[in-house]
């Protein structure tokens, strides 16, 4: 009876939240359509249903943000506009504020968030979602965060375009196989594709480095765990194996549902050409955070640079043969080190040459 009654209420809930005036009644409206939408969900009456529900969750939420974004405790306890971004940046007064409502920091954050979203993208968003999958206001700022990367992709790449190389570093627009190097380089530091079609580029990625690498040179890439057992036999037929390091990946564990394993961190193979007389290194580097803003498959700055700072010195050469977006060669030359890339999507190309432009 309670759940029908949640479903009864939805229809009345929604005509109150074009009259809703305060929080309080906006979390009561939100209350009742996420009642709604688990009693859709528990009693399989389909996506029309749910998503009507959702529907009415996703507006009340965003006009929650809304409202959330005026309320701060003023100095005679009154509430006073305080900034969007005061949740995240832990604001004291803010903080009264979201335990008087009795409000999480995490629902704060994420009404917020839709709240800024522009009027036509949230609508054309709920519109596109509304037959085809289950509509969530997280879905919606995933779909918006995709896509302003690859708004912000293509500036970059327009933008690359117009770069000309530096005495400094270079991009080369090509392939493994066919590339003909300029010189030999010190370093080669990279991070080839995991998934399993990539492998035969493993062996490719071993016999070219012999021909890139100075003499007591090193090779390092960062691998996925998944055919591990594979890639050290393709790459041993060709160089002398070195050491394998940690590269601790924080945030959320990756799942390798094939093997029931949450991984938190990717081995770093490391190959020599010859004897290394190199610096003396660790075998522990650490990311602070992920970041995939300019690439799917990318590393961030700060992981990048705290493998090239701990191993290459500066004024020395380091290739990055799968370059993607350029950030191998950002830490390059904020370490002082030369850096040429190769890179076989054109749109890649122009990404890593406006970023390495920006770092210079």
């Amino acid at each position: 009876m309670e759940d029908n009654n949640a479903l009864a209420k939805l229809s009345a809930a929604t005509h109150m939240l074009a009259e809703a005036k305060t929080l309080e009644e906006v979390k009561n409206i939100l209350n009742i359509a996420e009642a709604a939408r688990v009693y859709a969900r528990a009693a399989k009456l389909g996506l029309e249903a749910y998503n009507h529900a959702a529907e009415v969750k996703a507006r009340a939420e965003r006009k929650a943000g809304e409202m959330l974004a005026q309320l701060g405790r003023g100095a005679e306890n009154q509430y006073t506009k305080v900034p969007l971004d005061s949740v995240s940046n832990g604001n004291s007064e803010y903080k009264e504020v979201l335990d008087d409502n009795d409000i999480s920091y995490k629902s704060a954050e994420r009404w917020q968030a839709v709240a800024q979203m522009p009027e036509e993208d949230f609508e054309q968003h709920i519109e596109d979602m509304r037959g085809e999958r289950p509509i969530t206001t997280s879905g919606m700022l995933k779909e918006l965060q995709a896509e302003r990367r690859i708004q912000s992709r293509n500036e970059l790449a327009r933008a690359g375009g117009l770069v000309e190389p530096s005495n400094k570093w270079r991009i080369y627009h090509s392939n493994i196989e066919t590339w003909d190097a300029p010189r030999q380089y010190d370093f080669i530091i990279t991070d080839p594709p995991y998934p399993k079609e990539f492998l035969p580029l493993w062996e490719i990625l071993a016999q070219r480095a012999n021909q890139w690498l100075k003499e007591g040179g090193l090779l390092i890439a960062m691998s996925g765990q998944s055919y591990l057992d594979e890639i050290y036999s393709m790459m041993s037929k060709h160089m002398e194996y070195y050491w394998t390091a940690s590269y601790l990946t924080p945030g959320q564990p990756t799942p390798l549902r094939q093997v029931n394993v949450n991984s938190t961190w990717k081995p770093l193979l490391i190959y020599a050409k010859g004897k290394y007389t190199g610096k003396i290194f660790g075998d522990v580097f650490v990311s602070a955070g992920n970041d995939k803003e300019n690439h799917k498959w990318g590393q961030s700055e700060s992981g990048m640079f705290d493998i090239v700072s701990k191993i290459c010195l500066p004024g020395q050469y380091i290739l990055d043969p799968f370059c993607g977006a350029g950030t191998t060669g950002v830490a390059a030359l904020k370490h002082g080190c030369l850096f040429d890339g190769v890179e076989i999507e054109l749109e890649n190309v122009n990404i890593s040459k406006a970023r390495l432009n920006d770092a210079k």
